[in-house]
């Protein structure tokens, strides 16, 4: 009727585990199972439901720090798409006002030339 539960779990590393890692094992790098602590939750009576909601919590828990760091990342990219914009106006403006200053040398230019020429005619 019940079949043997292997939830994973951050723990120690298994001795077996540290003889397959040459480098030093790390608690949030080694996930163990139920089966690899030797652990049966039938044996001391762990309701199903129990275990289903921990990791329920634990996987709920995760994916709140993933959904924040989203978050967090999605304000600095905001921040730093309204500082490029922002840039990119004043520049925009910059060359609209030099841009307007030439043209209106330039028919200051035009202007002149036609005086000229109709006095000559």
């Amino acid at each position: 009727m019940h079949e043997s539960i292997t939830t994973i779990f951050s723990s120690q590393s298994t001795e077996a585990e540290r003889m397959i890692h040459d480098e030093e094992p790390n608690d949030d790098e080694i996930m163990v199972s139920f089966a690899d602590l030797q652990f049966d939750p039938e044996e001391y009576n762990v309701p199903d439901n129990l275990i289903t909601s921990a990791q329920e919590n634990g996987f709920r828990i995760m994916f709140d720090g993933i959904k924040q760091k989203k978050a967090e990342k999605l304000e600095v990219h905001s921040k730093s798409f309204k500082y490029e914009n922002q840039k990119l106006r004043d520049i925009t403006k910059e060359h609209l006002e030099l841009f307007v200053e030439q043209v209106t040398k330039m028919k200051e230019s035009m202007d002149l030339k036609v005086v000229e020429l109709k006095f000559e005619v």
